[in-house]
């Protein structure tokens, strides 16, 4: 369950079953597979927090004289909308037994409140969570629909320039990017998220290309990979963290493949595996390092943090010997046979437990790509 502004309405909605869902720093309640209630407590246009109550433009007269001193709609949905919104204040005096009345509405099974579709419902909250960005301008937005339940996109401008466009997946109308304009349209940056609306990335473009730093994020907020890009090529120094902060590896790349050195560290920002690139291929030696900082002798096993295996070999004085294997959640992708530390044989990359690519290193070189030919020889 979401951590939810005035969850006491959870305890007065009892015994429905209630299904939280957020939507852009609001959250939505759901009774009976329906929208009842939008809950919002934020800092931009506080006088908007409160309970909205979901409702039909029919009923919205009798609930607002069942809810008294409720606000109206605020014109805020389209006039074709075949819904409404009432608000709740939470600045009201009589907020908590105006809302605890709401609920017990909705447990007796008062179908005057939760009849609301998911595209009135994206505008309302887009147009909550719309805050001014200059000091003047005359604010308006464009939306684009599907049809009456599924928003394409809405675009906001100032001044009949836009500054920004938010993407709607057609199969879930959840919001899936937005596109924040610098100059013409082609110049920008693009944000996109996940399908629960956790943002996952964050990248500028020009000419439709990436340009400059692009960063990639845990569900946390917090940064899991910075990048750079030139011409949508990688480009320059790359860094993964893991969500503690601690830096978990970095590399450099030129036109977008691996160069120089690839080192991997623990989370206590100890070395943990270090070696070198040359054109995106494996170069020269390899070593291995403990949690302690001192050269692997023996078995040398990291796991991830959830426990799965991430990589396993083993290590004479700090250098792998024989085969290496490299793991993704706990999926085979890769093996490596070694040589005092250096890539010495065959080197197969894996998609579901399938050998998709084969390289051939001969004493820390790359000799051939060998993917679908012979290996007998």
């Amino acid at each position: 369950m979401h951590k939810i502004p005035f969850d006491f309405i959870l305890d007065y909605l009892h015994p429905k079953k209630v299904t939280v869902k957020p939507f852009f720093g609001c959250y939505g309640l759901y009774v009976d597979n329906k929208m009842v209630f939008l809950l919002r407590d934020r800092k931009i246009k506080p006088e908007k927090n409160g309970v909205w109550v979901a409702t039909t433009p029919e009923h919205s007269e009798s609930v607002s004289k069942a809810l008294p001193s409720v606000h109206r709609d605020l014109k805020l949905i389209e006039k074709k909308s075949k819904n409404t919104w009432l608000l709740i204040s939470v600045e009201d005096d009589n907020f908590e037994s105006l809302v605890i009345k709401a609920c017990e509405m909705i447990v007796k099974g008062d179908k005057r409140i939760g009849k609301i579709t998911k595209s009135s419902l994206l505008v309302l909250v887009l147009l909550l969570s719309y805050t001014v960005c200059f000091s003047q301008g005359f604010k308006t937005t464009d939306t684009t629909f599907l049809n009456e339940n599924k928003i394409q996109s809405i675009t906001f401008s100032t001044n009949k320039l836009r500054d920004s466009t938010v993407y709607y997946s057609q199969k879930t109308n959840e919001k899936t990017a937005t596109f924040i304009y610098k100059g013409n349209g082609s110049e920008g940056t693009w944000v996109f998220y996940d399908k629960e609306g956790y943002k996952t990335s964050r990248y500028f473009v020009s000419n439709n290309k990436k340009t400059g730093p692009a960063v990639f994020y845990y569900k946390s907020g917090k940064v899991s990979t910075e990048e750079f890009y030139e011409n949508n090529l990688r480009e320059g120094k790359a860094t993964l963290y893991f969500e503690s902060g601690a830096i978990r590896w970095q590399g450099n790349y030129s036109k977008n493949k691996l160069n120089g050195e690839s080192l991997h560290y623990y989370k206590n920002g100890k070395l943990q595996f270090a070696g070198l690139y040359k054109d995106g291929r494996m170069s020269g030696v390899r070593l291995c390092y403990t949690e302690f900082g001192t050269l692997c002798d023996g078995l040398f096993v990291i796991r991830d943090e959830n426990n799965l295996l991430e990589r396993e070999g083993i290590c004479i004085t700090g250098k792998p010997e024989g085969e290496v294997k490299q793991y993704n959640n706990g999926k085979l992708v890769k093996t490596v046979i070694y040589k005092d530390g250096k890539p010495d044989g065959l080197t197969h990359r894996y998609k579901n437990d399938k050998i998709v690519s084969t390289e051939l290193y001969k004493n820390g070189k790359f000799k051939k790509d060998i993917t679908g030919e012979s290996e007998g020889n």
